[in-house]
C-alpha cells in the first residue's frame, strides 16, 4: 500500500501529465525523400515550412549565381541546418512526408 507522501507524488505526477496534455501542442516531423534514395528526417517542422525553405534556397542560389552543392534550410524560431551534397534545384524534386506521432498525414 502506498504511503501518504507516495500518493501525493503520484497525484502530482498525474496532474503534471494532465496539464501538459491539455496544451494540445502537436509536434510534426517531416521526412525529405529524394529520388536517389536519400532520406532526411527533420524533427519538429511542418511540411509547408520545409517546402518554403527549399524554394527560398533555390531562389537565393539563382539570385546570387552560386554553384553550391548543398542546401541550407532556414526554419522559423531561428533554426537552420545544412544538407550536404544535395543542391536546391535537386531538392525541389524530392518528395516530402509529414507525420504526427508516427502516423503519416500528408504526402507531397
Amino acid at each position: 500500500m502506498l504511503g501518504k507522501s507516495d500518493r501525493n507524488k503520484s497525484c502530482l505526477f498525474f496532474l503534471l501529465i494532465l496539464a501538459s496534455c491539455a496544451g494540445k501542442k502537436i509536434f510534426y516531423n517531416t521526412e525529405i525523400i529524394c529520388p536517389d534514395g536519400r532520406e532526411i528526417l527533420v524533427r519538429y517542422a511542418r511540411i509547408d515550412e520545409i517546402r518554403a525553405a527549399i524554394l527560398k534556397a533555390d531562389a537565393d542560389k539563382k539570385f546570387y549565381k552560386t554553384s553550391e552543392n548543398y542546401t541550407i534550410i532556414r526554419l522559423p524560431e531561428n533554426r537552420s541546418f545544412k544538407i550536404e551534397k544535395i543542391a536546391p534545384e535537386i531538392m525541389i524534386n524530392c518528395s516530402l512526408r509529414e507525420s504526427v506521432m508516427g502516423q503519416v498525414d500528408k504526402i507531397m
